[in-house]
Parts: structure tokens; C-alpha cells; sequence
């Protein structure tokens, strides 16, 4: 499930070298990397250590391809590594789509979540400043009984 209209997968999955792949990443906004394990100057494993490093990046989603990944040591070292899965080459369309789309589906739920979170922290803070307001007014109401009480005594 897409947020809109499927992009084509070309404008939103990254093809280039690592490092202007990761100077890419920080320029632009991605949901989505498609990354081969066999690059120049970088490794996928690289460059997921430099992309993860950055907190602005934390929310996007890595898919490391490989034709050599055929070891479960090498998918578990990926996905500890900071990928959030792997295919492998040679692609099969349609799992490429479909893995694609069920993390781009986890994707938008997460996104919501931390907007949820974001609101109920800016509710947190809102309902703070309204208890010290409310708080502050209640001193003062005190204060204010116990003028008149004070005031009633010297009446009776």
C-alpha cells in the first residue's frame, strides 16, 4: 500500500554509488534504499553504518541486495548491521514488489506512530503549563479564603 500513487521504483529506490548514495540520502527525503551489498568505495554493510548514524535517517527503510548473501550469517550480520530486510539477486519482480510495499506498509505506521507520539507530547506539555496556571490560581483562591476567614473573625 502506497501513501499515493506508486511511485516508479527507479525515482525512489537509490541505484548509485555509496557514497553519493549516502550524499543523496542526506540531501533528499527517502521512505525507501535499495542498496547492493557490491559497491564501489563502500559495501552495503558501511553503508548502513553511515547512514544509521545520523538520528535524521533512524526512520528509513534499507534493503541491502546481494547474490552472494546465500549464508545466514551474512543476512543476520545485514539485518544487525542496520538493514531492515535483503533480496537477492537475481530479483524476483514480483517478491521485490511485494516486500517493497509490506515495508513501505510498516513504513506509514510507523510514521503515524511517531506523529501520534509527537501530539500526545505536545499535549503532555500543554496539559502542564494548564495544571501550573491552575495550580497558581488555586494558591491564590486560597490566599484569597483566608483573607475572608481572617476578615470574618474580626467581624464576629
Amino acid at each position: 500500500m502506497w501513501r499515493q500513487e506508486p511511485p516508479d521504483l527507479s525515482s525512489r529506490l537509490l541505484r548509485q554509488r555509496c557514497v553519493e548514495a549516502v550524499e543523496a540520502v542526506r540531501r533528499r527525503s527517502f521512505d525507501a534504499v535499495l542498496m547492493d551489498m557490491q559497491m564501489p568505495n563502500m559495501d552495503g554493510y558501511e553503508f548502513n553504518k553511515a547512514i544509521r548514524k545520523n538520528e535524521a535517517f533512524k526512520n528509513i527503510i534499507f534493503v541491502l541486495a546481494s547474490a552472494t548473501l546465500l549464508e545466514v550469517k551474512d543476512a543476520v550480520k545485514a539485518l544487525k548491521g542496520g538493514a531492515d530486510d535483503y533480496l537477492l539477486k537475481p530479483f524476483d519482480k514480483e517478491q521485490t514488489r511485494a516486500k517493497v510495499d509490506a515495508l513501505l506498509r510498516i513504513k506509514v505506521l510507523q510514521d503515524d506512530l511517531f506523529e501520534s507520539n509527537d501530539k500526545l507530547s505536545k499535549t503532555v506539555v500543554e496539559l502542564e503549563e494548564h495544571k501550573k496556571t491552575l495550580e497558581t490560581k488555586n494558591k491564590i483562591i486560597e490566599q484569597e479564603k483566608e483573607r475572608l476567614n481572617n476578615s470574618l473573625k474580626e467581624i464576629s
